[in-house]
């Protein structure tokens, strides 16, 4: 992980100073989670950073790989004490005391090249090292006892609800136990990921899912084609996301109350709509525009006769109607937002019949759906270029035999396909594929095939084309790159204009600590003059600064779509004052098109959303245009003049 270098910590601390000097009119933005706790004595926190610093000079010691197991340990009670994440007062220091004890007696046993809780039955606490941000995060993994690990086995991957005080420290204590609790699963192990608590599923805490997976799959002999998705109330909600977006991934879905899209379960009227480009961007997160990708796999949903969370399975029944289907929904009789006795019992029964079949990897038939290239397959189809995104994009494909498919498309201008035969038997010369009516066969014999669209025409070509277009993983909006490993690009000069100045100190400061708070992370920051080629090559760059004080800003600029001079910012035909405007974008960076460049912004949701998980979405687009004299708040970052999407060629629309 990548720490604060010691220039910029300077540079922090005369920001900071300089803020309190010449830019109170900033008003500082309360936090809205985690909230904050109760205080410890001096003598307790005094007591509590001598032992962490104990745990601390042991963890330097240890190149064990099981490094994060112990190190979770102090990230929870270094958290606690750094964000005053402190609940209970008559236990606090104990529940801290006790957890710095459990990593200091697990790194010992690593310093020895033990590891006995990886062999521990019962709940267990774990970690693993996030390449998002380099952070340990927490999870937490039940393994039944007598389970034989000798053969592959079923993972239960169960989200979390709602915690706004199950902070790392909480969590791995159990605080919300009850509320996590499947009836014991005899044939699998079930995982409990962090989600980075209180972020909905969404963004980083979406991808956490994913990779506490992944490496629980590098610890036990896990069958990949029975891992199922479960979770309750905001897990249900992730059950949803995740669910839809990577169908492909699970053997069957369970979501329990929670929230499936925005504005119906925020009771939002037309007139309270935000702009137009946000409730495009609803489209990442409103399932009823993946809802096809559901009908891949067995889903079953529960909701209480009298909770108003019922709401998410109503519409999800609804969106199941359009298209002929039924969504299984059981209904506990006056219950509110808890399962009714037995009720999660017959969940657990629905899902291990689908245990027994297994995951099938490659279906004669399917659906997929999308709304952008962040999520692009189902099974053996991928979508590689959309006609436009947050517009319904979809591929039906048939294996009609072994000699050919048929597929139809939606708003899809590339994709490829991967062999769905017998064995995965590669496509022969001459394989024939019917693709929206039009009759086209194998050129060669190929294991993929892939198609672009050109005046409505179809064609087959070897590879893609390199131009600049939006491709999967690189196709926006501005929060999409904190989705994957990112630095933050931290300039060593100052800007000539002193309110840009003071934006850029008080919103970075905001930034590192909402990472830290919301998104339970250490911001990675380098300076602009240490960047190399291999940080260039592995990472998004979040470029803080302007012109006269980024150095990266600087080099890359001309190639930009923008115009960024000492009085004058043009975009899109518009022209900013200089002096308290700023540019947000993301674009593909000209140092190294693979990855995005970013200009000056971090997560665009703010506090004002963290108040309900469903408003947790991104509010920008893929570029912005700003006014600083309106100042930060827990709305906006400032006020916003302009918004845009790029189009598919990372062009500015007309």
């Amino acid at each position: 992980m990548m720490s604060l270098h010691p220039t910029i910590k300077s540079l922090l601390f005369l920001s900071a100073f300089n803020l309190i000097l010449c830019c109170a009119e900033i008003e500082l933005i309360p936090r809205r989670v985690p909230p904050k706790g109760v205080e410890l004595s001096v003598q307790e926190k005094t007591d509590l950073l001598a032992k962490l610093n104990e745990l601390e000079n042991l963890l330097k010691k240890i190149t064990h790989p099981l490094k994060a197991d112990a190190e979770l340990y102090h990230k929870a009670v270094e958290f606690a004490l750094e964000n005053d994440e402190f609940y209970a007062k008559k236990d606090n220091f104990e529940i801290a005391a006790k957890n710095i004890e459990l990593g200091k007696e697990r790194a010992l046993q690593l310093l020895q090249g033990k590891a006995p809780w990886t062999t521990q039955t019962g709940m267990v606490a774990r970690g693993y090292r996030s390449t998002i941000d380099g952070s340990v995060l927490p999870f937490l993994l039940e393994v039944p006892e007598g389970l034989d690990l000798s053969k592959p086995v079923q993972l239960w991957v169960w989200l979390h609800g709602r915690g706004e005080k199950s902070t790392d420290l909480h969590f791995i204590n159990g605080v919300e136990k009850s509320k996590r609790k499947l009836p014991t699963v005899q044939n699998g192990i079930v995982l409990h990921p962090f989600g980075r608590q209180c972020i909905g599923w969404k963004s980083a805490g979406e991808f956490d899912i994913l990779h506490a997976i992944d490496y629980v799959k590098t610890q036990f002999n896990i069958d990949d084609n029975r891992i199922a998705l479960l979770g309750f109330s905001m897990g249900g909600a992730g059950a949803w996301q995740a669910g839809a977006h990577f169908t492909e991934k699970w053997v069957a879905l369970h979501a329990g109350a929670g929230f499936s899209e925005t504005a119906e379960f925020l009771g939002l009227k037309k007139s309270d709509y935000p702009p137009w480009y946000e409730q495009k961007l609803w489209g990442i997160y409103d399932i009823p525009n993946y809802v096809r990708n559901l009908f891949n796999i067995p889903v079953i949903s529960y909701s209480g006769e009298i909770d108003k969370q019922m709401q998410a399975a109503r519409v999800m029944e609804r969106n199941y109607s359009k298209f002929g289907k039924t969504l299984p929904h059981l209904i506990g009789p006056k219950m509110g937002h808890k399962y009714a006795e037995g009720y999660l019992e017959q969940v657990v029964d629905y899902i291990e019949k689908a245990m027994v079949t297994g995951r099938n990897t490659t279906p004669s038939e399917l659906t997929f759906q999308t709304q952008t290239l962040r999520y692009p397959s189902m099974h053996w189809v991928k979508a590689q270029r959309l006609d436009e995104h947050f517009v319904d994009s979809r591929i039906d494909a048939k294996l009609v035999s072994e000699q050919k498919i048929q597929l139809l498309t939606q708003n899809i201008s590339e994709f490829s396909i991967t062999s769905p035969l017998p064995n995965k038997a590669p496509f022969k010369q001459g394989f024939s594929l019917e693709i929206d009516g039009q009759s086209l066969s194998a050129p060669e014999t190929v294991p993929q095939l892939n198609f672009v669209k050109d005046n409505g025409k179809w064609s087959s070509v070897a590879s893609f084309s390199n131009q600049l277009k939006k491709v999967p993983g690189l196709q926006g909006p501005m929060d999409d790159a904190f989705n994957e490993p990112f630095l933050v690009v931290f300039p060593s000069g100052k800007s000539s204009h002193p309110k840009i100045q003071q934006w850029l100190d008080f919103e970075f400061q905001h930034l590192k600590e909402r990472w830290a708070q919301v998104f339970r992370g250490r911001l990675p920051t380098i300076l602009d003059s240490e960047l190399t080629p291999a940080h260039i090559e592995n990472y998004h760059l979040i470029v803080w600064g302007d012109p006269d004080s980024n150095l990266i800003l600087k080099q890359t600029l001309a190639q930009l779509p923008l115009q960024w001079k000492q009085d004058k910012i043009n975009l899109h035909g518009e022209s900013y004052d200089s002096s308290h405007h700023l540019p947000l974008l993301c674009y593909p960076n000209p140092l190294n098109p693979k990855k995005y460049l970013v200009l000056n912004t971090g997560p665009t949701f703010r506090e004002d959303d963290d108040a309900n998980n469903s408003k947790q979405n991104s509010r920008l687009p893929d570029w912005a245009v700003i006014d600083i004299d309106t100042p930060p708040n827990k709305f906006v970052a400032g006020k916003v003049c302009n918004a845009n999407f790029f189009d598919e060629f990372w062009q500015l629309k007309k």
